[in-house]
């Protein structure tokens, strides 16, 4: 009986709620539409959130994957040429990869690797054509690629990254490598029982040679059947010549002189014969003198080691004076074959004229015996020069530089400079040094001041370190 009443009142106050609402929206027509209107839109909201100021919400920045130019072609093509001439290289292989992707699928899955984490699908190679040329066709077009070079005997200097077809020329610079594999050995061809010390020269090539780079520190090389190992040195160029050189090492090797030799380098895989050096046996009345250069360095090699001479002069009766080229290249160097005896010392450097000891102190006395006598020379104070000859830009100069240091009021040393020279062992402070004034421009690394007929170039030395000058010239 009171179900059907219950009802009813729900009936009823259901129909007075639609009423009202139909009511409400009738009398305001556009509150709707101005609910909507005021809610930012997608792109909208977006733009506001990229006008917030970036101090206030930093976003993190990722690398940007590399652009790919628009290009209408397919090919790539170029030739591959070595020395600042541009000299073509012929059979030359030469391989086109093709760069990956910075996103790439796994089945329904898209991984964005990243920019800086792409690598490379194999692609085609080909050989250099007589004038160095090569071409890759049939390449994508919206895709970059890299481009490498190999041969026997020749080193790539760079490779080309992330390149796209196009038209223009590409250029691979290679450079020759030339091998030289050097055995001391004794009187009888044999080498010497005790292990000997390989000590090469830093070289720099003269007017009309070719300039070298060292690849590697010397190592030894494997030894065929019945042979013993020998050294092995390797060195880069820009020329294509029978062979490279000269070298000069200096072996030592107990029992045996201290000697100097010079041997050639030849360009790798087309001479593998050994340069043998034939040594000489020490007398029994000479000794072995070891001059340690002493200083703070933790390396077996700095910049501020002297590189000269050593000069010996008997200190009693008339013998002759001997002399012996540090390489500034070792901390420890060995000189056999010094006849026993009281001894004078100093030491020379090889650029700048500089004495340890030095002018105005007298020299170092030194008695040679049957146990090797052990010198040390202090180095910790010296640094060292080095020295640059520019054009008026960055171009090479036209001709070598003369650089004088005044020793005394007679006495001048005179330093030639081709482009570049190391001066090693200069004492700490400032030195002076004498350029003519016609011959020189300006500087860097130093400041100059007017003299008679020649320009000062003062420079600042600090200790174990080496100064950077770069001289230009009209």
């Amino acid at each position: 009986m009171h179900r059907p009443r219950l009802l009813a009142l729900l009936i009823l106050f259901a129909a007075l709620l639609a009423l009202g609402a139909w009511t409400l929206m009738h009398e305001r027509p556009g509150a709707v539409e101005n609910a909507l209107a005021s809610a930012p839109e997608p792109e909208a909201a977006r733009d506001a959130l990229l006008a917030v100021d970036p101090e206030a919400h930093p976003q993190r920045q990722e690398a940007a994957a590399p652009v790919v130019p628009l290009t209408s072609s397919n090919r790539i093509r170029g030739r591959v040429v070595r020395g600042s001439q541009s000299v073509p290289v012929a059979g030359i292989e030469v391989r086109c990869s093709k760069n990956a992707p910075p996103t790439r699928m796994v089945g329904p899955v898209r991984i964005d690797i990243g920019a800086r984490f792409q690598t490379e699908e194999p692609g085609p190679s080909c050989t250099s054509g007589p004038d160095g040329s090569f071409e890759f066709t049939g390449l994508d077009p919206s895709a970059l690629y890299t481009l490498r070079a190999r041969g026997i005997g020749w080193l790539l200097v760079e490779p080309l990254a992330a390149i796209a077809p196009a038209e223009d020329e590409r250029t691979l610079a290679v450079r020759r490598i030339y091998t030289a594999r050097v055995l001391a050995t004794d009187e009888n061809g044999l080498p010497p029982v005790s292990s000997c010390e390989y000590l090469r020269y830093a070289r720099v090539a003269g007017l009309g040679e070719c300039e070298s780079t060292p690849l590697s520190q010397a190592s030894e090389g494997s030894a065929s059947e019945g042979s013993p190992p020998s050294q092995v040195y390797e060195f880069a160029s820009d020329c294509d010549a029978p062979s490279l050189g000269p070298f000069r090492i200096l072996i030592c090797c107990t029992g045996f002189e201290r000697q100097d030799f010079e041997f050639w380098a030849y360009p790798e895989g087309f001479q593998s014969d050994v340069t043998t050096l034939r040594l000489k046996r020490v007398r029994d009345d000479t000794g072995t003198l070891r001059l340690s250069q002493v200083c703070g360095c933790k390396g077996s090699f700095c910049d501020h080691l002297v590189e000269g001479e050593l000069e010996l002069v008997p200190a009693e009766g008339s013998g002759k004076p001997l002399l012996f080229d540090l390489t500034g290249l070792e901390r420890e160097q060995d000189f056999a074959g010094i006849p026993k005896g009281r001894w004078q010392l100093r030491v020379r450097a090889r650029r700048g004229g500089f004495l340890y000891p030095s002018e105005g102190e007298p020299p170092q006395e030194v008695s040679i015996g049957a146990e090797a006598l052990l010198v040390q020379l202090s180095v910790h104070n010296l640094g060292a020069i080095r020295w640059h000859v520019r054009g008026t830009g960055e171009e090479l100069a036209r001709e070598q530089l003369r650089i004088f240091r005044r020793v005394t009021d007679r006495v001048e040393e005179r330093t030639d400079i081709w482009m570049s020279v190391v001066m090693r062992g200069v004492p700490a402070g400032e030195h002076a040094f004498e350029v003519e004034t016609d011959k020189f421009s300006s500087v860097e690394g130093a400041f100059a001041t007017a003299g008679s007929g020649r320009s000062i170039l003062h420079v600042q030395v600090a200790p174990g370190e080496a100064q950077e000058v770069v001289v230009h010239t009209p």
